[in-house]
């Protein structure tokens, strides 16, 4: 008695606001892959499913597929997904009407909503299927997702409408959603894939590893260039005390046995020419590889950055919960339109 009380008031409410619902009724997402999970609440889904049912009589088909929704949510059943579908196809969103009634199928209904579920798709399928109408998805507008009338379709979905224009909300990454009069079929030019942003990771790696090396080799050039003055100095020492026609007492050590002194002078020289042709090579390819790497780090900071443009609007999403048993006949009294 107290729940056909409160039935009868919202009635009333109703009757006296007429088309206010619309004002409070939010976007529904045109797939039901696209719900979130929310504790089940059976005594909100009753409440809401009686708001859908005087909207759907009201026809105020938008609010009765929002209240319908929000019923399925709050206890998820194969005849509250079977009411937001009829409130959908009733609205004309026709292919949002098509998922809702194959997710109810899906839910394993009974026999009773299973009939209506299968009456309803044999109705969509061919109405969605309709060669008169060009399918539109939101990579087709370089968007993350759509919104025709008041069904939000994101990628992977498609939205099939009839040829001309269509006032669409449009979202695209980094941009606020935008109205857009779009008209079917596409230019070819509106029918690229959205792009992706460029990865300028290698430049930091690549940069990174060949400005080290280079300069590792440079550190290597300066310790071969230390080794080679020190034998270089020995060998001019060595080089002047056999020259001179009157050695001096420094140079006894090099002149008390000469042919020895000179066997190191002429291996001195051998080793003095090969570190200086390896501090060369070292130098050259030292100072290349670390103003190659010096340049590709440069490049990459001057790079723009992909973090905006990879950022898109978060999803419209609503939530799935196990369904509780619920007395058979009394939710399809008071739930089913």
């Amino acid at each position: 008695m107290q729940r056909q009380i409160s039935f009868f008031l919202a009635f009333l409410v109703l009757l006296c606001c007429g088309r206010g619902f619309a004002e409070e009724c939010g976007v529904i997402p045109a797939h039901p892959r696209h719900l979130e999970l929310r504790s089940p609440n059976p005594e909100a889904a009753y409440e809401l499913s009686e708001k859908a049912y005087l909207a759907y009589e009201n026809k105020e088909f938008h609010c009765a597929a929002y209240y319908g929704l929000e019923a399925f949510l709050s206890q998820p059943d194969a005849v509250l997904a079977l009411n937001v579908a009829n409130a959908l196809k009733e609205g004309g969103q026709l292919d949002a009407a098509l998922a809702y009634a194959e997710h109810a199928l899906s839910r394993n209904p009974g026999e009773q909503v299973k009939e209506g579920v299968n009456a309803l798709l044999a109705e969509l399928r061919p109405a969605v299927e309709n060669p008169g109408l060009l399918s539109l998805t939101p990579e087709e507008l370089q968007a993350t997702a759509i919104q025709v009338q008041w069904t939000r379709y994101l990628r992977g979905d498609r939205v099939h409408l009839p040829p001309g224009e269509h006032s669409i909300v449009v979202e695209r990454p980094g941009q606020n959603p935008s109205t857009e009069l779009i008209s079917l079929p596409l230019p070819v030019a509106n029918t690229e894939p959205l792009e992706e942003p460029a990865d300028n990771s290698w430049l930091l790696i690549t940069g990174s590893v060949t400005a080290g090396v280079g300069a590792a080799l440079l550190v290597t050039t300066i310790i071969v260039d230390v080794a080679a003055g020190s034998k270089r100095s020995e060998y001019d020492e060595i080089g002047d005390c056999l020259r001179a026609s009157a050695p001096s007492s420094a140079c006894s050590k090099y002149t008390d046995d000469v042919a020895r002194s000179t066997d190191d002078y002429n291996r001195l020289g051998d080793e003095v020419e090969s570190l200086v042709g390896i501090e060369t090579i070292t130098l050259a390819a030292g100072a290349v590889l670390t103003a190659a790497g010096s340049a590709l780090l440069i490049w990459y900071l001057l790079s723009p950055s992909d973090t905006a443009e990879a950022s898109a609007a978060t999803p419209y999403i609503f939530s799935l919960a196990p369904s509780p048993r619920w007395d058979g006949a009394t939710l399809l009294f008071g739930m089913s339109f």
